[in-house]
């Protein structure tokens, strides 16, 4: 496939942006932010995703959590980006609740919540959110806030490193080199590893070896 035409695309959301579009507004936000077409600016992110939020485009709230997460401007800050993330939550946006559910789960800017984390990452799952689906697949792996499923685990943590979500494949190869929620099968963790390690995901990387090592056993 070709790969994407962004400054056409800067040129589509431009247009939508001046007629209002939250949309269009929050992905302005992000080309300025990450310096898509032009040099990194994150005032103008700043601008982009606070007018997203003026027009009800719930998306801007979690490009401005992003910013203040990040440091962007400052010192990080997980409390204030909790506080914008839970704007777009109340909104049911997806990636809002995700980047919060993150901060519930590990107890970031916020108390520890499992419950909490739980059920705003149902929520985006509902709404076929992937990143979401890898999350919460760690929820039934580990227990947290909810009886222990690998079953389940795996279905997500699958579902979600097939819709592109690299460090899912961790966890389907972690699920399937140790049989829990799936058969046990080792070429297949293997795969999922290899997958993982080529896109960048360091637990992946590092569990190759020992899948291998397990492998060369089971050969002898």
């Amino acid at each position: 496939s070709s790969p994407p035409d962004y400054q056409a695309a800067h040129g589509y959301y431009s247009r939508a942006a001046d007629l209002g579009d939250g949309h269009a507004l929050y992905k302005l936000g992000w080309m300025a932010q990450y310096g898509v077409v032009a040099a990194a600016d994150l005032s103008a992110a700043h601008d982009f995703y606070t007018r997203a939020t003026e027009v009800g485009g719930a998306e801007g709230w979690y490009g401005l959590g992003q910013l203040v997460q990040n440091g962007s401007g400052g010192e990080p800050d997980n409390a204030g980006a909790a506080a914008a993330y839970e704007k777009g939550a109340a909104q049911s946006e997806p990636m809002s609740e995700t980047a919060l559910a993150y901060l519930y789960e590990q107890g970031l800017g916020v108390e520890r919540d499992y419950s909490r984390s739980l059920a705003l990452l149902t929520d985006a799952v509902s709404q076929e959110y992937s990143f979401a689906k890898a999350a919460l697949s760690i929820h039934y792996l580990a227990g947290e806030g909810v009886d222990v499923d690998y079953s389940r685990a795996f279905n997500l943590a699958y579902e979600a490193a097939n819709a592109g979500v690299i460090y899912a494949h961790g966890i389907v190869g972690y699920l399937y080199q140790e049989g829990l929620g799936t058969n046990r099968d080792l070429d297949a963790a293997a795969g999922a590893y290899r997958t993982g390690a080529d896109g960048g995901d360091t637990y992946s990387a590092g569990r190759i070896e020992t899948v291998e090592a397990e492998i060369s056993c089971a050969d002898l």
